[in-house]
C-alpha cells in the first residue's frame, strides 16, 4: 500500500497533487465532490511515484480510461486554509481521453466525473484554475502562485 504525499507538520500540511486539464471541443472534464466543489480530476501523488505515474493512475481510477502521453502544462503553488493550513504543489497535465457521457471509475471518494462547458470554468476551485483556460501557448510550461491564506 502506497502513502499519499501529504506531510503533516506542526503548522499545517505539505501536499503534492496532480490534476488533468482535459478539453474536448468546448467542454472540460471536471470532478465534482460530494460538497458540491468542482475541480479538475486528479489527486495526491504517492510515495515513490512520479507525477506522470500519478496522473495516469488517478485518471484510470476516476474514469476507467488509460492516458496517452500526458504533457506537463502548469505548476501551481497553492496556499490555502481548510481546517488547517496547506502548502500545496499542484502539477497540471494536458491529456486526452475518449469523450463519454458518463465515466465509471474505481475512485472511492464519491466524486462525480462529468463534462461542463468551458464557459463555466469560473466554477473551478481553486479560483486560479480559471487562468488555465486563458493560456494560448500550450507548448510552454506555466507557473502560477495561488495565495488564499499564508
Amino acid at each position: 500500500m502506497s502513502e499519499d504525499l501529504t506531510v503533516k507538520m506542526n503548522a499545517g500540511k505539505l501536499n503534492i497533487r496532480v490534476g488533468a486539464w482535459i478539453v474536448h471541443g468546448d467542454n472540460l472534464l471536471v470532478s465534482q465532490f460530494p460538497d458540491g466543489t468542482i475541480s479538475l480530476p486528479g489527486g495526491r501523488v504517492q510515495l515513490r511515484e512520479t507525477s506522470i505515474e500519478a496522473i495516469e493512475r488517478e485518471i484510470l481510477e476516476e474514469t476507467g480510461m488509460q492516458l496517452d502521453t500526458p504533457k506537463l502544462f502548469a505548476v501551481i503553488e497553492n496556499f490555502f486554509l481548510e481546517k488547517e493550513y496547506f502548502h500545496e504543489f499542484l502539477f497540471i497535465y494536458r491529456v486526452q481521453i475518449p469523450i463519454q457521457p458518463k465515466y465509471y471509475g474505481q475512485d472511492s471518494s464519491n466524486q462525480i466525473i462529468k463534462w461542463i462547458p468551458l464557459t463555466q470554468v469560473n466554477e473551478l476551485k481553486p479560483d486560479i484554475l480559471v487562468k488555465l483556460s486563458e493560456i494560448v501557448e500550450i507548448e510552454e510550461l506555466h507557473h502560477f502562485t495561488n495565495i488564499e491564506a499564508r
